[in-house]
């Protein structure tokens, strides 16, 4: 079977990538769309030659996507203009992500919910940027994942709940913002974010 050809730009919202494409011309980095469940939401490598790839997880909804894709870009732009060795997500890559985010929170074809968590999110850039409860109540909304219609934190200790990568796991203590859970049938235990949205099951 052929593999189904994907434009990104269809998956991003209104205008975005049309926002987005001057950045990457300019700066000759290779995109790779990949639809792997359990993977990473996006990456930024260079390697020694200087060629530079972008990778992101179309298994997003289009603002999800939107908001990873900005992260990364944060990436290529602190290792293209800044000297020396910065850290991986210090200040650096924070004040190049919060400009984006603010940047981008201006298209108008965003809806109102979107635009204040992007800028929610700008005055406190995190590694981790779809951690917090707040932003899991928002993109919910827009799940692309039929049934996962609850956090993780709204639902009991003790109670059955699958993820988005269609794994089973029993919610057990709360570890600051993630909950430890016994994947199902195994004595493994995960450490998940109370923001990722779940389907509970009996």
């Amino acid at each position: 079977m052929p593999k189904r050809t994907v434009r990104l730009e269809s998956l991003l919202p209104e205008g975005a990538f049309a926002w987005i494409l001057p950045m990457l011309t300019n700066s000759k980095v290779a995109l790779k769309l990949t639809a792997r469940r359990g993977q990473r939401l996006g990456a930024y490598q260079r390697d020694r030659s200087g060629h530079q790839t972008i990778l992101i997880n179309i298994l997003q909804d289009p603002y999800s996507l939107f908001i990873t894709f900005l992260h990364e870009i944060a990436h290529m732009q602190v290792r293209n203009f800044c000297k020396g060795r910065p850290q991986p997500h210090g200040p650096e890559w924070k004040q190049a992500f919060s400009r984006l985010l603010m940047e981008a929170s201006a298209l108008p074809s965003l809806p109102d919910d979107i635009r204040g968590l992007m800028r929610q999110m700008a005055k406190s850039p995190k590694s981790r940027q779809f951690s917090t409860v707040a932003a899991g109540q928002v993109l919910i909304r827009y799940s692309l994942h039929p049934g996962h219609e609850v956090l993780l934190c709204d639902l009991p200790e003790g109670a059955r709940f699958q993820t988005p990568d269609g794994k089973t796991y029993v919610k057990g203590e709360r570890i600051r913002t993630r909950y430890k859970c016994q994947k199902d049938g195994t004595s493994s235990w995960w450490l998940i974010g109370g923001s990722v949205p779940v389907k509970r099951v009996a």
